[in-house]
Order: C-alpha cells, then structure tokens, then sequence
C-alpha cells in the first residue's frame, strides 16, 4: 500500500508545525492580510490543519473548496494570492526540513486546488 503524502511528513504532528510557520508569513504579507481581518486566527489555523489533512491523505476531511473561499474571491482573491500562499507553504517547509521530493508532491496537490480555491 502506497504511503499518503500525510504519512511522509510523519503524521499531523508536523502539520501542526507546519500550519503556524506559514500563517506567521501569510499574517505578514501586506497583499493577504485583508483577506483575514474579520477572521479568528487560531480558528483558521485549525481549518488550514484539516485541510492539509484532507489533502495529504485523509479524504473523509474534504470540505468544497469553492465554497469555502467563495467571500474571499468576491474580495478579490485572485492568482497573484495564490501563488503567494503556495509559496510560504512552500518555504515553511523548507525551513522544517520537509525532504524535496514530499516538497514537490505537496506543491503539486496545493497546485490541483487552484481552480476550486479561485472558484475557475
């Protein structure tokens, strides 16, 4: 049995590592910061753990993406948001030490997202 990309990281443990790491870049951004304003950060921080659950493997987590972002993207979240988030996730885990190859198969997963995340 193939391991899931969840398995890989070592469990959401390091998820758990991983979400705070990225929100402390994304809170920062200037450009992504209004898209959280009126949103509990520790609330957002869990739905972002579930959601990388979801995505890495645990598939009864789902939840409708295009649902999920639809206030966002009548704010005007676009590809720009994206590529940025991706990015901070990106170098969040960098910094953890997450292997590259997991690295790019996590990429590759938030990347198949986009679509429903920017309601296309």
């Amino acid at each position: 049995m193939t391991e899931t990309i969840l398995q890989l990281l070592g469990g959401e443990s390091v998820i758990r590592k991983i979400v705070p790491a990225f929100y402390q870049k994304v809170f920062s951004d200037s450009a992504l910061v209004p898209f959280f304003e009126e949103i509990d950060q520790t609330a957002q921080i869990n739905k972002m753990v579930n959601f990388l659950r979801a995505i890495f493997g645990e598939e009864d987590l789902m939840v409708n993406l295009r649902d999920s972002h639809e206030k966002l993207v009548s704010l005007g979240l676009n590809d720009s948001h994206f590529d940025k988030t991706k990015s901070y996730l990106k170098l969040s885990l960098v910094e953890l030490n997450v292997d590259r190859n997991i690295i790019d198969k996590i990429m590759e997963i938030v990347e198949s997202t986009r679509a429903d995340v920017l309601d296309k």
